[in-house]
């Protein structure tokens, strides 16, 4: 769950709405009101939801220097 912690201290005005669940300003549209809403999905997926500009996914963990791979949990298995 250490993403999720990365992303949101990474944000402006952050503050819990619910259980896995946070609203904070949107760092692509130089939100002056909380607009993106944060949610921790199944698998420990990091969901993003810009309510006011639209702003993508990508657009916002790029605004705060991440990247979209940052939102998925790390795992140590391998794929074939």
């Amino acid at each position: 769950m250490s993403q999720i912690h990365e992303l949101l201290n990474r944000l402006d005005r952050v503050r819990p709405i619910g259980q896995n669940r946070w609203i904070a300003c949107c760092p692509s549209h130089g939100d002056k009101h909380p607009s993106l809403n944060i949610k921790l999905g199944e698998d420990d997926v990091v969901l993003l939801q810009c309510r006011s500009g639209g702003c993508s996914a990508n657009d916002i963990v790029s605004a705060v220097g991440m990247n979209l791979s940052d939102l998925f949990p790390k795992t140590d298995r391998h794929h074939t």
